[in-house]
């Protein structure tokens, strides 16, 4: 008899921590939408899992506390910022406090320049059209996608953020 095996889905105990306020209130306000594109990845989210900060430097609290719950994954929806006290949160002496623990960012903020560094984010023709119509532009924006201008300028350099190097846009 031949055997069968099932490949069973892990569940992983996620916590989402929400910055409601990033983006001036728009990361709060299309938290909902967020939510729901969460759900079609992870499956149904229970509200117990999720964290909406309530002020500076709230969710380096939640984090700690997560952690201390037992989840294995967390998930900061909202900008740089939140991710970065996310991170302050889930380090210690300069170790990770739980060194299998998987961190994920959501970008919500304003400038999620964490995001772009991974390319996670694309100003493709379509997102600078409705950028130049948002803003009333009466000129053109540039998508450097292969970093040809910067190279030009001299600004395409060697960069790191959270210990991590990277190509990137000096600033």
């Amino acid at each position: 008899a031949a055997a069968i095996a099932f490949q069973a889905e892990i569940a992983v105990k996620t916590r989402i921590i929400v910055n409601p306020m990033a983006n001036k209130g728009s990361c709060g306000k299309r938290w909902p939408q967020i939510r729901a594109e969460l759900e079609k990845h992870l499956g149904p989210i229970d509200d117990d899992h999720i964290a909406m900060t309530h002020a500076p430097n709230h969710a380096t609290k939640l984090a700690q506390e997560a952690v201390d719950a037992g989840y294995q994954r967390l998930v900061s929806v909202g900008g740089d910022g939140t991710f970065s006290e996310m991170m302050n949160g889930v380090i210690s002496d300069d170790r990770p406090i739980a060194p299998d623990l998987v961190l994920a960012q959501l970008p919500g903020g304003t400038s999620n320049e964490l995001s772009r560094s991974f390319g996670q984010l694309a100003f493709d023709e379509a997102s600078k059209a409705r950028f130049a119509a948002k803003y009333e532009l009466t000129f053109a924006l540039l998508a450097d996608e292969d970093h040809a201008v910067a190279d030009k300028y001299g600004v395409w350099q060697k960069r790191s953020m959270y210990g991590r190097s990277f190509m990137g846009v000096a600033r």
